[in-house]
């Protein structure tokens, strides 16, 4: 099962690694359709947590940690993405991700 989990981090974090260099480049059209990888790699984890119960192995936790760093990464982007478009135009209204991974 955790081969699984392991597989569903992975593609996580490769679909957020990409989100974020797309975010660096103003790629819009590029962006969403990272939006979308992630947001399907976020489903695909939350089915392979449903599965049962979950095997800490090393390469889940180092994986889990790197996918972590990639989300700090994403957070950090996206709020200078949004400082310059606010500064541009205050009006803007910004989709961003809620909680549980869905845009709002």
């Amino acid at each position: 099962m955790s081969n699984g989990l392991l597989g569903a981090v992975e593609r996580l974090r490769a679909a957020t690694t990409r989100q974020v260099e797309a975010a660096r480049r103003l790629a819009g059209s590029e962006l969403e359709s990272c939006n979308q990888a992630r947001a399907d790699a976020l489903f695909e984890l939350r089915l392979a947590l449903e599965e049962g119960p979950v095997a800490i192995t090393p390469a889940l936790r180092d994986e889990v940690r790197r996918l972590r760093m990639e989300e700090r990464r994403l957070e950090a982007v996206a709020r200078a993405v949004l400082g310059v478009v606010e500064r541009i135009d205050p009006t803007w209204p910004a989709v961003t991700y809620g909680r549980s991974g869905d845009l709002r």
